[in-house]
């Protein structure tokens, strides 16, 4: 089955994606020097609608890299779509459990369960390994609104 389009984020631009690598870079680079990086940050924050601080700078540089980094910055936030079929929710946990797919993906997938199928545990079922994938929907399903 094909997943309707309108369930999947919107690709960044390429473009933007290497003129906000870059600027990452440059930031990372300011982490070790006197050099005013501010200016950096804000027009990295301007670019991309976030309000990052340095500490997320110094938190990517140890553990992703730049791109990476950007296009996690640039993925929206998922939907609430109310109309996902069963077959829908199963290609996108299959997809989960069976391939190795980038962080901002992950995140974005993640997310987009949890929101849509209501479960806050969601992160947990698709790690348990003694799980099918139609076990993980069920119990994702049975686990019940999330309370606020």
């Amino acid at each position: 089955m094909s997943m309707r389009q309108e369930l999947y984020p919107a690709e960044p631009d390429e473009t933007l994606v290497d003129q906000l690598s870059k600027l990452a870079g440059d930031i990372v680079a300011y982490l070790d020097t006197r050099r005013d990086y501010a200016p950096l940050i804000d027009s990295f924050n301007a670019l991309t609608a976030s309000q990052l601080t340095i500490a997320d700078f110094e938190a990517m540089a140890g553990s992703m890299d730049t791109e990476e980094f950007v296009r996690e910055c640039l993925c929206p936030y998922p939907k609430i779509h109310h109309d996902v079929t069963d077959a829908e929710y199963l290609e996108i946990i299959h997809g989960f459990r069976e391939f190795e797919i980038p962080h901002h993906e992950y995140t974005y997938w993640e997310t987009f369960l949890e929101i849509n199928l209501r479960c806050t545990s969601i992160g947990d079922l698709l790690a348990d390994d003694d799980l099918t994938d139609d076990e993980v929907l069920s119990k994702a399903k049975s686990k019940g609104p999330i309370l606020l």
